[in-house]
Order: structure tokens, then sequence, then C-alpha cells
């Protein structure tokens, strides 16, 4: 099943609040911290070298060996998306509830996988509805980084929800620094609540979806994918 996003709706804090004009202009110096998480991703980086990356604040970060992990990886923070402005966005539960600023890149970010494997998955949520997936992965990327579409047009998602269909996507990201792909899921919620604009969701693995797995979900899946490695 898919999990619930509901709690994050609630327990998130907005980061762009919290963070001063200079501060913000400083990360736009630094290398995008999305970036950074992909890399660790596409070279199986071990949970020592997840814990500090400029631009990632950590509010969980559990090793899968501490005892009170089972094994398993789960880490939860916040970090913001290179190349937005600033927007409203509402913050507060009942009758706290109230628009507020920020910048529209601020996300949370959930990191999973397990002692065996390592981490599996990256899944990051921002507010606001950005159709230009492509765009919003190529602004967290370097020069000779590529983002090739592999398949678009999905009746659903890979957990089979189709509330929106057509509008979940899926992107090789080569980077650079690395022979290893990984690969993003892309999808947006337009419709938004009195406790969301809308949203995001980017989910990111090192495994691609394999073909009959993407006729599932009935995508149309690009071909010139592998013309473009």
């Amino acid at each position: 099943m898919r999990p619930s996003r509901t709690p994050w709706i609630i327990a998130f804090a907005v980061v762009g609040s919290a963070l001063t004009h200079a501060a913000a202009a400083s990360m736009h110096a630094q290398p995008s911290p999305l970036r950074e998480l992909l890399l660790r991703l596409a070279e199986g980086a071990p949970p020592s070298q997840w814990r500090t990356i400029p631009g990632v604040r950590w509010r969980t970060f559990l090793p899968p060996d501490a005892p009170q992990g089972n094994g398993r990886l789960e880490w939860q923070g916040q970090l913001r998306l290179q190349g937005f402005g600033e927007v409203m966005v509402p913050k507060g539960v009942g009758a706290d509830n109230r628009a507020v600023k920020a910048n529209e890149g601020d996300a949370r970010l959930l990191v999973q996988g397990d002692a065996r494997e390592g981490v599996r998955t990256i899944e990051l949520v921002k507010y606001h509805a950005s159709a230009d997936y492509a765009g919003v992965l190529r602004r967290q990327l370097r020069g000779r980084d590529k983002v090739v579409l592999v398949a678009d047009g999905c009746a659903t998602d890979r957990y089979g929800e189709g509330n929106d269909p057509g509008r979940t996507a899926i992107y090789r990201i080569d980077l650079e620094a690395t022979a290893m792909p990984v690969y993003a899921e892309a999808s947006r919620d337009e419709a938004g609540t009195r406790y969301s604009p809308g949203e995001t969701m980017l989910s990111f693995t090192r495994k691609r979806p394999s073909d009959h797995h993407m006729a599932r979900m009935g995508c149309s899946i690009h071909k010139a994918e592998d013309r473009a490695r």
C-alpha cells in the first residue's frame, strides 16, 4: 500500500520561515543537497556518509545497526530545492491554520532502506504542483549531468493508484561523478487542501522499473532512452 503522507503534512515545519535571505543565497552557491543525496544513493554509500550533507536538516537519523532500528533504515529531514522563489503556504492545524511565506523549493525528505542493502529509496515532497519535472530535476544538477525521460503519461503511480492519470513520469538521471544512474518517479497533486496547496512528489531509486511494470502503470515508454546514454 502507498504510505500515508498525512503525518508529513501536519508535522512539516516550513523551512523557509527559518532561513534568512543571506542563508538562502549561500545555499545556491553550494552544491545542491539533492544532488549530494543522489550521488550517495547511486554509489551505495554507507550510513556514515549520509549523516552530514550541506543543506539537509535531519529530524531523525537512526542507523540500521542501532538497537531501536531492528535492521530498518528510515531517516526524515528537510532540504531546499534550488531554483524556486517565495510562495504562500498553509501552516498549522485547526484554528491555528494560516498562510505564511516560504520558498517553494522547501521540501520534506524520507530516506528508507535496511541494514543489508543500505539506502533503497529517497522520497521528496515539496509544496505546490510543478508540471515541469525535468526542469525541477535539472536545476539540482551540474553541467554534464543528464535527465533522460524513460516513460510518461502513466495512468497510475507504482502503487497502482491513479487519481490524477497522466501526471506520473519516470526519468533516468546520469551524474557525471559516477557511472551508476538513478531513477526518478515524479508525480503531482494539483487539488490542494486547507493544509496543502498541492504537492510535487519525487521518488528516487537505483533500480530501473521494468518495461512490464511501466506497461502495467499505463505509461508511454520512450525507447530513445537507450540512445541517450
